[in-house]
């Protein structure tokens, strides 16, 4: 079934040399390619007849017959079309039309007329004959504009001025739209034929074209590389747009755009590989067509990559939403990984194209170097030859329970797939041994650490549920056995943590007695700021009578700058809501200052700057600090 019956009568309809007295409409389901068709259909007509004219308007988002006739002057004036003359038109029209009839172009005929259903626009100037001339407007299920009122406007072009029009529609969606207005099916549909048999003489329903669709498409691709990729393995896209059943040509077009737009963005040495190719660009359309379909949701993406390939044999039912989506298609191109669902989201949803993902195209078997780590061939293990598979799973085990990885993400990497190898019965280990070793390799990773680093690290954690690694997944990790590595990496990280401010609050101590800071703009935010000790509470592990001891013998000019930075510490508020635990600190550094103030015994110039500090910086502090803690 094509659609040559419905070209054939257009044709005949646009050589008509009288007035056909009545508008055709194309009718056909969003996406089944009906605009396609037609301007396919007019661009061929107009081939053999040079002469031949026509204008187009989308109805889509057009709330009023002004705004039609906008569209229209705009395409009769490309040059006069800007938008300050539209608006000094429509300011005119408006004004004008409260009241009047006029003739605007001077050819004795009005221009602009009271009744809103009467077109205000001439059209004369860009065809006076009926043949070979047509009006089309596309969308009419999308405009806000009443229909009784759209319609009365188009039959009076074809009536009164004697012109064709072709009107594209989605017929079944204006029927839904009409029985929500009336709440009767029957009155709904019989209301939307009588406004329809004055004006549409002819109906006809648009068949998807694919094949001509694909054609069209293709000839949109100006990569010589992706379009002879694509001739060659056309009727794979054919057979998978059909096995996805959504009947949506314009999901297809976006599809070809896609491909074009990433492939220019991946790089040459990834579009040459032809085999890589084909079955790259036939997972993104199976993956395109879901989530545009809105069979794949944005969180749904996180399944992809999730395989368990039992499923094909039937061994198993299984319910996530790529199992469903392989069992779909039944096509061998899913049972390739190339990319986990994060990266397949992220250009499918967000068109981004990432050092990441290249990076995890890179150790699949058409890109892998001779020198890939172990790590890199198991964690596309399903794709090794035996061989291959058991040569780099002695060398990934020897690398975990020999110590020998000196990279915390490459630790985690490597027991995620000598889990899943166990899991799924290719290995004899013992996960529990893999456990083990891994926690016990994440303690000695945490005590090399030395304060800085881990402070380093415990920020960059925040950002880190530790799900993946170089842009790859972690395999398996939501598994028990794999989340028990990750919470005990936690606990190991957040016990360095902590101790590390004992160390930070041990080097300060040591500079107060030195009298020479070295991160003193670590205390307080500033641009100079490497860690976060700003909002860290550790002041409060220093000896109180030590602090007072060295600061009094400070040189007066670093005295102000230690002063500087505890103001600034406490004034930021945000900062200041993680700092409670040094609240009692800072009352005993204030009772310690009192006691070396009050002593006789004292230095005058010493009681002097230590009093300045107690007064304006330590009771500042405080009184910030005390309606939290009351």
């Amino acid at each position: 079934m094509d659609n040559r019956h419905t070209q054939e009568f257009i044709n005949y309809y646009l050589d008509l040399k009288t007035e056909p007295q009545y508008a055709i409409m194309i009718k056909g389901a969003w996406g089944s390619g009906k605009t396609w068709f037609i301007e396919r259909v007019l661009r061929e007509y107009k081939t053999p007849d040079k002469e031949f004219k026509f204008l187009k308007v989308s109805l889509y988002g057009i709330n009023t017959i002004e705004q039609i006739e906008d569209e229209f002057y705009r395409q009769l004036h490309p040059v006069l079309s800007n938008k300050a003359l539209i608006f000094g038109a429509n300011v005119l029209k408006n004004t004008l039309k409260a009241s009047f009839k006029i003739d605007l172009n001077g050819d004795s005929k009005p221009d602009l007329d009271i009744n809103a259903s009467i077109p205000s626009i001439n059209l004369s100037d860009f065809s006076r004959e009926p043949n070979g001339f047509v009006l089309v407007f596309d969308d009419i299920e999308r405009t806000s504009i009443e229909l009784t009122l759209l319609f009365g406007y188009i039959n009076h072009f074809v009536e009164v001025n004697g012109y064709k029009a072709i009107l594209i529609a989605n017929e079944d969606e204006i029927i839904k739209s009409e029985k929500r207005k009336n709440n009767d099916d029957n009155h709904a549909s019989a209301g939307y034929i009588r406004k329809k048999e004055k004006l549409i003489g002819r109906t006809f329903e648009v068949v998807s074209d694919l094949h001509g669709a694909c054609g069209e498409f293709l000839g949109k691709v100006s990569s010589r590389t992706v379009a002879k990729a694509f001739k060659a393995d056309m009727q794979s896209v054919e057979a998978l747009y059909r096995s996805a059943g959504y009947n949506n040509l314009r999901h297809l077009r976006q599809y070809f755009l896609d491909v074009e737009r990433i492939t220019n963005l991946l790089g040459v040495q990834y579009v040459k590989n032809d085999e890589f190719m084909g079955i790259f660009c036939r997972q993104l359309l199976i993956f395109s067509m879901e989530y545009r379909g809105g069979n794949l949701s944005h969180e749904e993406f996180d399944t992809i990559g999730k395989i368990n390939y039992s499923l094909m044999l039937g061994d198993k039912k299984q319910d996530s939403k790529y199992d469903k989506i392989v069992q779909k298609y039944s096509s061998p191109v899913l049972s390739e990984k190339l990319l986990d669902g994060k990266h397949w989201r992220e250009l499918i949803c967000d068109g981004k194209v990432t050092d990441e993902l290249r990076t995890q195209l890179d150790i699949t078997r058409f890109f892998r170097s001779a020198s890939a780590q172990a790590w890199e061939y198991l964690w596309n293990f399903r794709q090794l030859r035996e061989n291959v598979l058991s040569e780099q799973y002695d060398i990934a085990r020897d690398n975990l329970f020999s110590g020998k990885i000196t990279e915390f993400g490459e630790l985690l990497m490597t027991a995620s797939i000598l889990i899943e190898l166990a899991n799924e019965g290719l290995t004899k280990d013992v996960i529990q041994d893999i456990i083990n070793e891994t926690n016990h390799q994440t303690d000695s990773h945490y005590s090399r650490m030395g304060p800085k680093e881990i402070q380093h690290a415990f920020v960059k954690s925040r950002h880190n549920e530790l799900m993946a690694w170089q842009g790859m997944g972690f395999l398996n990790r939501d598994g028990d056995d794999f989340k028990a590595i990750r919470e005990h990496a936690k606990v190991a990280q957040q016990n360095r943590f902590d101790s590390s401010l004992e160390e930070f609050a041990a080097q300060f101590s040591e500079e107060l007695k030195k009298g020479d800071f070295t991160f003193l703009s670590e205390l307080s935010l500033s641009d100079q700021t490497r860690l976060r000790l700003f909002e860290l509470p550790f002041l409060h592990l220093t000896d109180p009578a030590l602090f007072i001891d060295s600061f009094r013998q400070l040189d007066p000019v670093v005295m102000k700058r230690v002063s500087f930075s505890l103001k600034n510490r406490y004034d930021d508020e945000l900062c200041r809501s993680k700092l409670h635990e040094e609240y009692d600190w800072l009352t005993s550094l204030k009772t310690t200052a009192d006691g070396f103030i009050s002593d006789l015994n004292s230095s005058r110039f010493q009681v002097f700057h230590v009093k300045e500090f107690t007064d304006y910086i330590l009771a500042n502090a405080i009184a910030l600090f005390e309606p939290a803690q009351t």
